[in-house]
Parts: structure tokens; C-alpha cells; sequence
């Protein structure tokens, strides 16, 4: 899983937001658009870094939810 995730975000950072997306989109622990809120928070002023952050969170909870 963890490879999988540094495969398709490119680096650590969004690995961990990916394996954090695919735990959220299968146990439904938190609102997902609440953990959006929170990367964005962190990493608003970095546009480039952000995109990339809420790329690899969508695309693990894309992946978890099966779509």
C-alpha cells in the first residue's frame, strides 16, 4: 500500500495524505471535507505543494471508496 501510494502521489508527503484518504474513505472515521479544510490550512499558500496534497487525499479515498 505504501508503494502504491508514493507511486501515484510522487513523493512522502502525499503518500501519507494518500493512505490517509484510502483509512478515512474506508472506515468513515472523519469528514473527508474536513481533513480538505485542514490541507488546505496547512498548505494554502503553496499552490503547487496543495494541488498536489488534495490530489493524492482524493485519489486514496477514491481508491478506497471503489469509484
Amino acid at each position: 500500500a505504501i508503494k502504491t501510494a508514493i507511486e501515484l502521489s510522487g513523493n512522502g508527503q502525499g503518500a501519507i495524505l494518500g493512505l490517509l484518504g484510502a483509512l478515512i474513505g474506508q472506515s468513515k472515521i472523519i469528514d473527508a471535507e474536513a481533513v480538505r479544510k485542514e490541507i488546505r490550512k496547512s498548505f494554502g499558500a503553496k499552490e503547487k505543494i496543495l494541488k498536489s496534497n488534495l490530489d493524492a487525499f482524493n485519489k486514496g479515498l477514491e481508491i478506497a471508496e471503489g469509484d
